[in-house]
């Protein structure tokens, strides 16, 4: 009987841990069934710490602050997974310490994982950085003036407050700066012209450079509108040629000029002077670009026209001509001339060029008034232009046979 109540005993133990062991099974399954292990994707925006440390050195990052990212896979329970977000995890990178102009690799950390939550993956694993020098460069404004004012009226000179500006910025960036320019557009404007304007940058295409910084990023231009003038330009010659030389012809080119400013100052003026030429022991042509002086608070309309001058200088020469044809004039009527012969001979100096146009450029002529019928010998007039001169004349008769008509 004993014995009996002893198996009855073991079995109902055996009993009681299979079923602990069964209930443990089911309670396992239920809760992995509802809370399952599970991956999840997850991404962050990187925190960039420390970012003044650059700023204290000099050192521009190239990238945008705000573009970094990184992708997360974590792995863990589901119900933890679901309260995993961004706000809760966090993705930062440390520049402190960098230094170095170029590329520039740093890791990602990331802070925030609960307990039991594996990280399986994280792209990229360290952020890739370009490090510039940031350097300084003051460059000066250019205006641009666009249209133009009211008929008779011009603009005078422009004038930015201040005159420079000073960039800041990665060096490459600077670099790419070629001009620094203001834009103004003047058209139909009756008056002074005065504006607070953005500066432009712009690279050597014309394009706009946005990533430099300006300071002023804002500039004051006046630009004065005033009358307009028509002027003949003088030139100034100083000096003597070479020996043996001399200045022939002297011409600028305008020989006009419009030009601006007040209206009385421009009243009491005609002329525009050139500068000096010095044409000291000058044995040959010039012909050069020149400035204008222009009297104070006078400026020119067209600032980027050119005034060219030219100065022929050429040696003086003597040479012996021969006249052959001769002219007659005051014929007393119911005459005519029946022949006329002469022999006319000189000797001429002065300009090379003149000189050799000779006889082409002389004129002789006889006056016939009161010379009745006959054959008479009468000395001829001479006409030379006045840059030439007459050495010697060896001969200036002529025979002129006249009847009756």
């Amino acid at each position: 009987m004993r014995k009996m109540n002893d198996e009855i005993l073991k079995k109902d133990i055996t009993i009681r841990i299979l079923s602990v062991i069964f209930a443990m099974l089911v309670w396992f399954y239920v809760i992995t069934e509802q809370n399952p292990v599970m991956t999840k994707e997850l991404t962050l925006p990187v925190k960039l710490l420390n970012q003044e440390y650059l700023q204290r050195n000099n050192i521009i990052m190239m990238e945008d602050p705000g573009s970094f990212k990184v992708a997360l896979k974590l792995k863990g329970k589901n119900n933890v997974l679901n309260q995993i977000n961004s706000a809760t995890v966090t993705a930062a990178a440390d520049l402190s310490g960098l230094g170095a102009v170029g590329e520039n690799y740093v890791n990602i950390n990331i802070t925030g994982l609960p307990d039991g939550i594996n990280l399986l993956s994280k792209t990229p694993n360290s952020l890739k950085l370009m490090l510039e020098n940031k350097i300084n460069v003051q460059m000066p404004v250019q205006i641009n003036v666009m249209g133009n004012p009211s008929q008779g009226l011009a603009a005078m000179a422009p004038v930015s407050i201040p005159a420079d500006v000073v960039l800041s910025g990665a060096e490459s960036q600077i670099n790419r700066v070629k001009t620094v320019r203001v834009d103004v557009d003047i058209a139909s404007v009756t008056a002074e012209v005065k504006k607070i304007l953005p500066v432009r940058l712009l690279d050597e295409n014309g394009k706009d450079v946005t990533t430099v910084n300006i300071d002023p990023s804002t500039v004051e231009i006046s630009i004065p509108i005033e009358n307009t003038k028509r002027m003949k330009i003088e030139p100034v010659i100083t000096g003597q040629p070479a020996s043996g030389y001399v200045i022939t012809q002297t011409a600028v080119f305008p020989a006009e000029i419009l030009v601006t400013g007040k209206a009385e100052l421009l009243e009491g003026i005609s002329t525009v002077q050139t500068e000096a030429v010095d044409v000291t022991n000058k044995n040959a042509a010039i012909e050069n670009e020149i400035r204008l002086v222009l009297p104070k608070g006078v400026e020119l309309v067209n600032r980027n026209e050119n005034t060219k001058i030219k100065l022929v200088i050429e040696p003086v020469i003597t040479k012996q001509v021969k006249l052959e044809t001769v002219e007659y004039a005051n014929l007393d009527a119911g005459l005519l001339v029946e022949s006329l012969q002469s022999d006319i001979q000189l000797v001429l100096t002065g300009p090379e060029s003149l000189v050799n146009q000779a006889p082409g450029n002389l004129k002789a002529f006889l006056d016939l008034s009161g010379i009745g019928e006959g054959t008479h010998t009468i000395n001829a007039e001479l006409e030379v232009p006045a840059e030439l001169g007459i050495i010697d004349v060896s001969s200036r008769q002529a025979v002129v046979t006249i009847k009756k008509q």
